[in-house]
């Protein structure tokens, strides 16, 4: 059995390979590097029952779970914060899919009536995706609101 010779240049580069591992992750194992995770979309969304986004993962499946909020201004005080219903999806990996978030119709009346009043209103969603190995990605979009659209007269 022959001996194989290490030089100065291998062990320099397994060296950089290792120190590119993070603790979390085995030396032996799988060295993939953690979720990423893209959101699509529109940043500015007419007033619906739904925020709308495109997702799309690289590498493994993984399970992606939205979940956010609207900031609803009120007259002379603190805004209003609203929750939205989380989404869930599976997503198959190098696959774009699209996300609907719920807004509640409570949540909808209150951004109705600030939108009308000329007020600013966002919507803050954040998306976390987690693969089968137990890595995440977390993504936070802010998405500005405006008057539902009417359709053609």
């Amino acid at each position: 059995m022959a001996r194989r010779k290490g030089g100065l240049t291998s062990r320099l580069i397994s060296a950089a390979i290792a120190s590119r591992l993070s603790r979390e992750e085995e030396v032996g194992g799988m060295t993939l590097p953690n979720v990423r995770l893209w959101l699509g979309g529109e940043r500015n969304q007419p007033l619906c029952d739904s925020v709308v986004l495109q997702v799309r993962s690289a590498g493994l499946p993984c399970d992606v779970i939205a979940t956010g909020e609207i900031d609803v201004p009120r007259r002379m005080r603190q805004p209003r914060t609203l929750h939205l219903r989380p989404a869930m999806l599976n997503l198959p990996p190098l696959r774009k899919a699209t996300l609907a978030v719920e807004i509640p119709p409570v949540a909808q009346r209150k951004a109705a009536r600030a939108l009308k009043r000329g007020e600013p209103v966002i919507a803050v969603i954040e998306v976390e995706a987690t693969d089968s190995r137990g890595s995440s990605a977390r993504v936070k979009r802010r998405i500005s609101l405006s008057p539902p659209r009417r359709g053609l007269e």
